[in-house]
């Protein structure tokens, strides 16, 4: 099983979007979870979460504002799968996301893997749009091609 974390702070409206984009996984729901930590968010995150009802296991924490790095750790002590995906209240999934983190584990145990991260062009275009996607790296890179320790963003990262 893998567990998605994700810390939010303000993030209400973005969040949700993005938590609309783990229902359409192409893994089963029981494969995956998804730990939120909010980090004393003002903008109705809590009552939004407490109303949303995925199919997938949702798991929310609300913590005193420490910092990206303290709500992922909190994150991580909650989180029971054996594989950690640490990712953001504003990284939209593409529909194999948790899939493909499973099969690199699957491949090569005992590795940590980043995936692909795309920039907006534009706000108002969302994520839907592939037009409105620009690479965060514009290096060309090879599949499996070692990696500096400067690559190694936390958006979309399995351990």
């Amino acid at each position: 099983m893998i567990s998605v974390v994700i810390g939010t702070l303000n993030q209400r409206d973005t969040l949700l979007e993005v938590l609309e984009g783990y229902i359409t996984q192409t893994i089963g729901d029981k494969n995956f979870e998804v730990v939120i930590v909010d980090s004393e968010s003002m903008d109705g995150t809590h009552e939004a979460i407490a109303n949303f009802k995925p199919p997938f296991t949702l798991k929310y924490f609300r913590q005193e504002n420490r910092g990206k790095s303290a709500a992922r750790n909190r994150g991580i002590k909650e989180a029971t799968g054996e594989i950690i995906l640490l990712t953001d209240a504003d990284m939209y999934p593409d529909a194999d996301l948790i899939r493909s983190h499973l099969a690199a584990h699957g491949k090569f145990p005992e590795s940590a893997f980043e995936g692909r991260t795309f920039n907006l062009r534009s706000l108002a275009k969302g994520f839907h749009d592939p037009e409105n996607l620009n690479p965060y790296i514009q290096r060309k890179l090879r599949p499996m091609q070692k990696l500096g320790f400067y690559y190694f963003l936390t958006g979309n990262l399995s351990i």
